[in-house]
């Protein structure tokens, strides 16, 4: 990233895109629907070469990279205020755990019905990243973040337990 921030080459971004492509989509794709992950994905690419030279040498990439993501997700959801609107009600809505045969489906249904911010930080810890990472790129004290952690832990744990009832 310091090659391609500070020169702008094409080959840098390509090298950049083909090491963390996979990587970013998969994070937008487990807190949005395939086709908003998917657009938001390019828009990341996009704010990568325009921002380019903000990025701090030396940095986490991948950390600059899923903070821009985050940052363009939470846009998408605040021009939705309508779909804000209506997220408790699909929560509520889910389909009875108990009901669920397949246990990998029990468990993407518990996550989708964690809040935003909770599932956003296990997302974040199933990739990899430190505590301090994801309470840089999520604004937010290293405490805030092992809160998160402890309560949608607590929860997919109630779920799932409910699940094998």
């Amino acid at each position: 990233m310091t090659e391609y921030a500070q020169s702008g080459n094409p080959r840098s971004l390509a090298r950049l895109y083909d090491a963390l492509a996979d990587d970013l989509f998969h994070y937008l794709c487990s807190l949005t629907d395939y086709h908003c992950a998917k657009d938001l994905a390019q828009r990341t690419w996009l704010r990568v070469i325009d921002k380019r030279h903000l990025y701090r040498t030396g940095g986490p990439v991948k950390g600059w990279l899923f903070r821009i993501a985050r940052n363009l997700l939470i846009d998408e959801i605040r021009s939705q205020a309508k779909w804000i609107a209506e997220l408790p009600e699909q929560a509520a809505d889910s389909p009875d755990l108990a009901n669920v045969l397949d246990a990998e489906a029990a468990f993407d249904i518990a996550m989708q019905a964690l809040p935003f911010h909770q599932r956003e930080a296990i997302i974040l810890q199933q990739e990899g990243f430190s505590l301090s990472e994801i309470a840089d790129m999520c604004g937010e004290q290293q405490e805030t973040i092992k809160s998160r952690l402890r309560y949608a832990r607590n929860k997919l744990q109630q779920v799932l337990e409910a699940y094998r009832d």
